[in-house]
């Protein structure tokens, strides 16, 4: 399967200058509002002011641009995913066309989601981060440590933990799915025959309770999704926290210290 590497960086790319404004905007502007209330002169805010209309811009219309080329990347993949998976159906066709219809619907979605949803925005934030990491730490290093910290737990670390914890839910999903499928065909389709054997009710039944499986298992990966949600939005709050009192123990400048713990918290929103 041809891949269209050069697509997928620049749309990579676009996505990383996107988080890259973003985090610029919540930084200059932090930076303005708390030096702003000190009454400086508005010559030396100007900069700032410009600064922050150009990012706030910038982010908009790059975030256009990613949208537009990591989807015509991705359907450039899915079409070829699409036709291969026609021309295996047709080579061995399967018993059970409403399983077959399932898993060309729902796996051509993943591979969909696997890219615009996962790989991109997983490099983009790391690279994002990476950066932010070491600007900081060249203004506070004990700041950027703390900071690299948060990323890792909340980029990494959480990640992983969400895996472990979903990895036996995710895979009866698709089994699930497929037998429910079969069951709603078989009902609909052999309406007339089931009503004839009198067998509606059996298999009625057999589907309420394929459904209530599925409708068990969702439930359990939307907690566990929602708790590894609610983790990681916690460590991003403490991770800013933490730097903000090593950055007041520091002796950091006020204004240099609001900067960087709102860019804590701006970074570990991207690496969530």
């Amino acid at each position: 399967m041809r891949i269209p590497v050069l697509r997928l960086v620049g749309a990579g790319l676009l996505a990383a200058a996107t988080d890259a404004a973003g985090l610029g905007l919540m930084a200059t502007a932090t930076w303005l509002l708390v030096t702003a209330a000190g009454q400086p002169p508005i010559t030396a805010l100007t900069v700032a002011i410009v600064t922050v209309r150009a990012l706030a811009i910038g982010r908009g219309t790059l975030r256009y641009a990613e949208r537009l080329a990591s989807h015509d990347a991705v359907l450039r993949i899915v079409t070829e995913v699409r036709a291969r998976i026609f021309a295996t159906l047709i080579d061995r066709p399967l018993a059970r066309h409403a399983d077959a219809l399932s898993r060309m619907v729902s796996d051509v979605e993943a591979v969909q989601d696997l890219v615009v949803r996962v790989a991109l925005p997983i490099a983009a934030s790391g690279l994002v981060a990476v950066i932010a990491v070491i600007i900081t730490a060249s203004f506070a290093p004990l700041v950027g440590l703390t900071m690299l910290a948060g990323l890792l737990i909340t980029g990494v670390v959480i990640p992983l933990l969400g895996v472990a914890l979903t990895r036996r839910g995710a895979a009866q999903l698709a089994p699930l799915r497929a037998a429910y499928a079969i069951s709603t065909i078989d009902v609909v389709h052999g309406a007339a025959d089931l009503a004839a054997y009198g067998a509606t009710t059996r298999y009625e039944a057999v589907g309420v309770a394929q459904a209530e499986q599925l409708s068990t298992v969702e439930r359990s990966l939307a907690r566990r999704a929602f708790a590894l949600d609610a983790l990681s939005s916690t460590v991003t709050g403490l991770t800013a926290a933490a730097g903000l009192l090593v950055a007041t123990r520091q002796g950091v400048p006020a204004v240099w210290t609001a900067v960087l713990t709102v860019a804590a918290l701006a970074a570990g929103e991207l690496s969530m």
